[in-house]
């Protein structure tokens, strides 16, 4: 199917003179074929694409600023009915009546997180099309209109942690027994966990994170809750030039284990941890227990040569989890299997 297809099919029928004009924009530039257009043609093909840019990044703009303005509204409204002395029925019927009017955010931001993406997909290929038919070293504009598309660029993650909390607002006073939910402080445990994984189309993955938090809460890993640095998940997994571990994985070999150094957000000196997790003998649910310890970004390299242990109470660098490792065991065993095995970190 031709793109111009793919994009009448997902054009949102009200917001459809605010999509870049791809049909137009092509047939522009059937001009640039080499040596039979002119500077004139060029500027004006350039001045034209320029004004769509602009009316997608001002459009989306608008759409924002708006959908910020009515989760304001919604926090004022959720915030007096909290105080208020109302009965609980009626607060629960007024919880519903809120809870509706997060979900036309949601949706909102859903088809908001869409037309994003397929404009940028129509810029991308727009530019290539034209730097293909131009002779790319007289006047190429890929690098230039796709660097400074700020359209693109716009993170959506600060508004999904918004909707989240209004959602575990709303949930917790909809209970009829309520219950701290509010996991913060809490130290990284280990744990048994039973995972499913599936496969994603990058443009169904927004709708996915709104459904999810729908269900439940965000959870922010960060130490200031109004910190609006990335919440990003950084993994340095670790394997030797065989791949023996992931070999042992993709084979589901008893007791298979994978190793790795994460960090979360964009701190200079983030919170950096070692993790272990082990599959046992019932491979068909995925089932695995995580261990991991906390440790200084600045002692990671003596950890892996092996000239620092984590219990070395003087470098005050390590805080082990659960309490059931003690005296380093795990960070000992991780070491060890990293040493015997020859594991280096790579690139997830």
């Amino acid at each position: 199917m031709k793109f111009s297809e793919i994009l009448k099919e997902n054009v949102l029928h009200v917001w459809k003179f605010y999509y870049l004009d791809y049909d137009g924009l092509k047939e522009a530039s059937r001009k640039f074929e080499i040596g039979n257009f002119t500077k004139e043609d060029e500027d004006e093909y350039i001045s034209r694409l320029d004004g769509e840019i602009k009316k997608v990044e001002s459009f989306q703009k608008d759409k924002i600023t708006k959908i910020k303005e009515n989760l304001d509204e919604i926090k004022i409204t959720v915030d007096l009915l909290n105080k208020s002395r109302r009965p609980r029925e009626i607060k629960v019927d007024q919880l519903r009546i809120i809870q509706e009017e997060i979900d036309a955010i949601i949706s909102q931001v859903n088809e908001l997180a869409k037309y994003t993406r397929i404009n940028f997909t129509a810029l991308v290929r727009l530019v290539k099309e034209h730097d293909k038919k131009v002779d790319f070293l007289s006047n190429p504009i890929f690098a230039q209109k796709v660097n400074n598309t700020t359209f693109f660029r716009e993170s959506f993650d600060a508004l999904l942690n918004e909707l989240s909390g209004l959602y575990k607002i709303v949930r917790d006073n909809m209970r009829i027994t309520s219950r701290d939910l509010n996991n913060e402080g809490e130290s990284h445990k280990s744990m048994v966990v039973q995972k499913t994984s599936y496969w994603v189309y990058p443009e169904n993955v927004m709708e996915l994170k709104l459904y999810i938090l729908k269900n439940i809460p965000v959870l922010l890993l960060r130490k200031n809750k109004n910190d609006k640095t990335s919440s990003s998940l950084t993994n340095v997994y670790f394997d030797n030039k065989n791949l023996d571990l992931y070999r042992d994985r993709i084979e589901r070999i008893e007791n298979s284990e994978l190793i790795k150094i994460f960090w979360y957000g964009e701190e200079k000196k983030p919170d950096t941890f070692v993790e272990r997790e082990k599959h046992s003998a019932c491979h068909e649910g995925l089932k695995c227990v995580n261990e991991q310890f906390s440790i200084k970004e600045k002692h990671i390299n003596s950890y892996l040569s092996g000239n620092f242990s984590p219990g070395d109470k003087e470098l005050n660098g390590c805080k082990e989890t659960p309490s059931n490792n003690v005296n380093g065991i795990l960070p000992n065993e991780i070491i060890f299997n990293v040493k015997e095995k020859k594991l280096v970190p790579g690139k997830n």
